[in-house]
């Protein structure tokens, strides 16, 4: 039976999926798991390396005793606190690597078949860094919920609210929206704006780090 011109049975339009003339390239499951895994091991030891990180920007100040004076500080911290401070550290690295990389996916931008289907190996880098970072993220918060407890007035009063609850779903619906732009290759505008988004962040992170530890570091 003959087709009408123009129209394209299943099967057709599987084939021309896979051999790329839609510009979905042919997914490698494997090789984007492993990507995650790896960067999420990474993520996890930069958490830990952290506090040494922070020492080593303050060394690039101009003042080479900022450094030391800052370090002896450092253990007057309590457990609590240092991995408060060893989150905010690591986010602010997941920040300035993420932004640029969503711009720069954005402006590649051309047309809506682009937003809908395009996808690049730095689409796939770009996505893989946010969710081993938000996957590491929910472990980091997951495990300080009582950093999340808002203050109250002197009287007793204040919001009822759980902002550690919206955190963990923030940090969950984040890990749903780029595990499937990974995993589906499709939407590949949501995620970039995701990353894009980071831009103001890494600047409200970089604010809030200073003056929350300012009075127990005292830069």
């Amino acid at each position: 039976q003959m087709k009408p011109p123009g129209l394209a049975s299943g099967q057709d339009l599987r084939c021309a999926v896979a051999t790329g003339i839609l510009n979905v390239p042919v997914r490698n499951t494997m090789h984007t798991f492993l990507l995650v895994c790896v960067l999420t091991l990474v993520w996890a030891a930069l958490h830990a390396a952290a506090p040494r990180l922070l020492l080593a920007s303050l060394r690039q100040t101009g003042d080479p005793g900022l450094a030391r004076r800052v370090d002896s500080r450092l253990e007057c911290l309590g457990a609590a606190r240092v991995r408060h401070l060893s989150r905010m550290v690591r986010c602010q690295v997941y920040y300035v690597l993420a932004a640029p990389i969503g711009v720069r996916l954005l402006m590649e931008c051309h047309s809506l078949t682009d937003l809908l289907h395009r996808f690049t190996p730095l689409h796939e880098l770009g996505f893989a860094l946010a969710l081993s970072h938000w996957l590491v993220s929910l472990l980091e918060d997951g495990a300080s919920r009582n950093g999340f407890e808002l203050p109250k007035l002197p009287s007793g009063e204040g919001l009822s609210l759980d902002l550690w609850a919206l955190y963990m779903l923030h940090h969950a619906v984040a890990i749903g929206a780029f595990a499937y732009c990974l995993g589906a290759r499709a939407l590949p505008a949501l995620g970039a704006c995701g990353l894009a988004f980071e831009l103001p962040v890494a600047f409200l992170n970089l604010r809030d780090l200073l003056v929350e530890f300012r009075p127990e570091l005292r830069w």
